[in-house]
């Protein structure tokens, strides 16, 4: 009869194999195992599979036995996760039964499937329902960053405060509702990282198989994938490096900004095509047809096309109608100039730069840059390839050792005060920022990824016979809207950049400087003409003058003398 079952197996398209070496406890694809309970050395293959929990979610197995074999299997690892089926031989009639147990602390629960004979083998029907756990006591472990803080996983007076926690332990809860069990718990300080193959805190716990589950989640990284189980993603904790765009006066003329290059060439064309018309028309005048009211010097048609340009007025009053054809266009090209000109001015003082567009601008720029104080964040830096990421490290962080790493409250409060940046968790950051900036404030602000933080996922021990419930429960409740319900209460969004409420910025000196610059350098210029001015009018100048007059006469002679 086992020998017909066999046969039937390889009919259906099955590889049969009678070899343990082919047993993979973590097989790749889906596969299946047969195994007979009445042979010798089948209680030592179920003792083997029990310690290497080999009986999970990817193999099926199908255990044959006579009626006088199973307990063997009594104390064997099959948990609600497995897929085991006992088909028990009876004559010439075969009873497929359905074995798992709660907890490996109880007793096995079978449950008939089906009773067929080998030549009426049908396609067996579904198994019944394992999402019912009687109650039994999982051990778990949660972390909190700050106790001292905490008033309790649902508590909204901190929000902000060890988040991670709050957003994973509804989902435990939930699965303590859906699966029927008790969840007991230990609160840590430590989520757990590797030192020499050993982790610490929960990780370590979930290593030694002193807990079950963990109550919240933890990053999925690579180290940790090869000793816990995941059960699917939950939340994505973003930390995100934020700082204040500079002014645009404070990296950039704004004074040369309001017109394209372009637009600066016509009208530099358009004042000496001007200035090239007015000399032409008082070269042309004559007789009663002067140009002017007075005699004028070119001198004096550059400053009346300044003048023009300034929006300041002239004592130079035209006379022929050309002339003031010339003025009047010139001044109404300069008034549309300057209202342009104006108006984008006002706006230039109030607007940001974009200088800090990637991790390299940060790095060469002169804002001090602060971490948040979490252990994940030394680890990460410890372990980045990428080089920016590196020379930001060491240019910014690694030199200011400990002071770096400041706690949320403290950073953002230096973040608001400028000229530096931080990088924290943006529920964390987003919230501070939500309770004390405003609104003007809130417009200046940017951010920038570090680093890509792993998604979080509720961890279990490394082959657990809880896992498969506990994923399927996880992505129904995402699919279901749990899991946008928790993010809504817990994770705030990005604080709005409200403009309505803007106002206006005060003028500095850094905003006004260009154009203080030229002030400077216009009254140097004028003292610089003004003494040049006297000296050409003094005794002085006459008499050095009179004297080089004299020097050329006596040379004119000396010539002449030589000569002849």
């Amino acid at each position: 009869m086992k020998t017909a079952i066999l046969r039937q197996l390889s009919a259906e398209g099955f590889l049969v194999s009678f070899s343990l070496d082919t047993v993979d406890d973590l097989p790749i694809t889906r596969s299946g195992g047969v195994l007979d309970l009445t042979c010798n050395f089948s209680l030592s293959v179920i003792n083997q599979f029990t310690r290497d929990k080999t009986m999970g979610v990817h193999t099926e197995w199908l255990l044959l036995d006579d009626g006088s074999s199973l307990d063997v299997i009594k104390d064997a690892y099959i948990l609600p996760g497995s897929f085991v089926t006992i088909a028990q031989i009876l004559g010439e009639e075969v009873v497929y039964l359905d074995v798992y147990r709660t907890s490996p602390y109880r007793p096995l629960k079978y449950t008939v499937l089906d009773n067929q004979t080998l030549e009426q083998f049908i396609q067996l029907p579904d198994r019944p329902s394992r999402n019912d756990f009687e109650g039994i006591s999982l051990l778990g472990a949660a972390v909190l960053y700050y106790p001292h803080m905490f008033c309790g996983f649902d508590c909204r007076d901190h929000p902000e405060v060890d988040t991670i926690a709050k957003t994973g332990f509804p989902i435990s809860q939930h699965f303590q509702e859906q699966l029927n069990f008790t969840l007991t718990f230990q609160i840590l300080n430590d989520y757990g990282w590797k030192t020499n193959n050993t982790f610490s805190g929960l990780m370590g716990l979930l290593q030694r198989e002193e807990i079950d589950m963990g109550v919240i989640g933890i990053f999925m990284r690579p180290d940790r994938i090869g000793t816990v189980d995941f059960t699917g993603d939950t939340f994505e904790i973003k930390s995100l490096v934020i700082y204040k765009q500079p002014a645009l006066s404070a990296v950039s003329n704004i004074f040369v900004l309001p017109f394209t290059r372009m637009v600066w060439v016509c009208c530099v064309a358009l004042s000496v095509l001007t200035g090239i018309f007015l000399m032409a028309d008082v070269a042309t005048s004559f007789g009663n047809r002067q140009t002017f009211e007075e005699s004028v010097t070119t001198s004096d048609v550059v400053t009346l096309i300044i003048g023009c340009i300034c929006q300041q007025g002239t004592t130079l009053v035209p006379k022929t109608l050309s002339a003031r054809i010339i003025i009047f266009l010139f001044s109404l090209c300069c008034l549309f100039f300057y209202t342009s000109y104006s108006a984008n001015i006002v706006a230039l003082l109030q607007s940001s730069s974009a200088t800090f567009r990637s991790l390299s601008d940060l790095t060469n720029s002169p804002l001090g840059i602060g971490i948040q104080d979490v252990i994940y964040n030394k680890i990460f830096f410890g372990e980045a390839t990428d080089e920016n990421v590196r020379e930001l490290y060491d240019k910014k962080i690694a030199p200011q050792g400990p002071k770096a790493y400041l706690n949320p409250v403290e950073g953002i409060k230096k973040l608001r005060s400028g000229m530096f940046a931080f990088d924290v968790e943006i529920h964390w950051g987003y919230k501070i920022i939500s309770d004390t900036f405003h609104e003007n404030e809130k417009c200046d602000l940017d951010e920038m990824r570090i680093f890509l933080l792993p998604k979080l996922s509720i961890p279990v021990v490394k082959k657990s016979g809880y896992r498969e419930h506990f994923t399927r429960m996880n992505t129904w409740q995402r699919d279901v809207g749990l899991h946008s319900r928790i993010r809504q209460r817990w994770l705030p969004k990005k604080p709005i950049c409200d403009n309505t409420g803007r106002g206006y910025v005060s003028v500095g000196l850094t905003d006004f400087k260009p154009a203080l610059l030229v002030m400077v350098y216009g009254i140097s210029f004028s003292i610089a003409a003004f003494f040049l001015e006297l000296f050409t009018r003094s005794k002085l100048f006459y008499r050095c003058k009179f004297l080089n007059k004299s020097k050329r006469k006596r040379r004119k002679f000396n010539d002449w003398d030589r000569v002849m």
